[in-house]
């Protein structure tokens, strides 16, 4: 129980910060932020980094599939910026939930 109301703050909490734009859970989402480096770190349909790169667009080439397409910018939430792919998800890419969870700390 404790869990699933953990869970449940945490989306809630997302979701109202989010107001300013809208994701399409279809589609993938990736979420690119600066390290305390200077470096950048990411979050996508494929993984989630641990280590950081010198520039975004590596991380989000890294992070994200090349049958989703070139994602777009669609907005920011403190350091994070948030872009969409044009296509699909798969069966097995992460979906947008999955991301979220794992960076909604980092922004």
């Amino acid at each position: 129980m404790r869990f699933l109301i953990m869970i449940s703050l945490s989306a809630c909490l997302m979701a109202t910060e989010a107001s300013a734009f809208t994701l399409d859970h279809s589609k993938g989402v990736v979420v690119l932020y600066k390290a305390r480096s200077g470096n950048w770190l990411g979050c996508g349909p494929v993984q989630c980094l641990q280590v950081a790169e010198d520039t975004d667009e590596r991380v989000a080439d890294l992070v994200t599939p090349d049958a989703l397409g070139d994602p777009y910018y669609v907005g920011r939430i403190g350091r994070c910026e948030f872009f969409q792919t044009p296509n699909s998800l798969r069966s097995y890419d992460h979906s947008v939930k999955w991301v979220i969870d794992r960076v909604s700390s980092k922004c």
